[in-house]
């Protein structure tokens, strides 16, 4: 407000009323407070005195309604998780807002504005939408606002190891994942042998049998769940070729008496005897 003379003045804007001394040709700015949205007259007098005659200047004030915010907020987004979606709308005044079809009560918010909690339940994988419509009220207007947010199976720690052994003695295998409940898991030996197997409590382990001496490798597939990811691992082993205990006996002659080789040897297989120039296989 300004004038071009000193004196008192009374300011009303709506139910807002002060009254104070100004200087001529000074604006100075009345603090009215936070008004609804609404149109206003505004009043300025000029209080009567010695030397002037009392005046008075209106103007009208329109304040429209603003555009609310919707802050939308979830508690956790961890699977198997109970989760809560938290509304908050500052300096709303409504009754209830709209989370996918469903009122939910607004409740004052220390006089800041109003908050809703939305019980969304146990959470599965996969992706959520959410949306708040918050219908307005005398100050703000409707609005609404969306929340997206993805729940994650939980990784499988899916662990196959095996160990390195003596061809005769069959390498153990052992694989471990989080998923206690009984499931099944795909073996694949060498890229050729394929077969199907179920674990149990989360671990299983038995052995490798027919296979030959050298370097293998075994692919262990799981499939998943609602709850756990799919996974595959490798595991790489090696059968080393085994001893071979052979014992020779020559028993001496007189000659010309023919000579007689023994030979004992704790695997199966061809041999080939070699006594002087004289060469045998058996």
């Amino acid at each position: 407000i300004s004038c071009s003379v000193d004196g008192e003045y009374t300011i009303t804007v709506g139910t807002f009323t002060a009254t104070g001394n100004f200087t001529a040709e000074e604006f100075v700015a009345i603090d009215v407070g936070i008004l609804a949205a609404d149109t206003y007259d505004v009043v300025v007098n000029y209080i009567e005195n010695e030397n002037y005659n009392a005046e008075t200047e209106t103007a009208s004030l329109t304040i429209e309604k603003a555009t609310p915010e919707i802050i939308l907020v979830v508690d956790t987004t961890e699977i198997l998780e109970n989760a809560t979606l938290l509304v908050g709308i500052p300096l709303a005044t409504g009754d209830f807002v709209t989370i996918n079809g469903v009122n939910v009560e607004l409740v004052d918010y220390m006089g800041l504005g109003e908050y809703a909690e939305y019980n969304i339940g146990i959470l599965k994988a996969g992706t959520y939408n959410f949306t708040a419509v918050y219908a307005g009220d005398k100050n703000l207007t409707a609005a609404n606002e969306t929340i997206t947010f993805t729940v994650d199976k939980l990784p499988s720690n899916l662990v196959v190891t095996v160990e390195n052994t003596t061809y005769g003695t069959d390498p153990i295998m052992i694989v471990t994942l989080d998923n206690k409940e009984n499931v099944i898991v795909n073996f694949v030996f060498d890229d050729e042998i394929e077969q199907a197997g179920i674990i149990k409590n989360g671990s299983v382990s038995g052995e490798i049998v027919g296979m030959a001496a050298g370097d293998h490798k075994v692919v262990v597939t799981y499939g998943g769940s609602d709850i756990y990811e799919a996974e595959t691992q490798t595991a790489y082993y090696t059968i080393d070729k085994a001893p071979i205990n052979i014992e020779v006996v020559v028993d001496d002659v007189v000659y010309p008496s023919p000579i007689t080789v023994t030979v004992k040897a704790d695997v199966a297989g061809t041999y080939t005897v070699k006594l002087g120039t004289t060469t045998e296989e058996r």
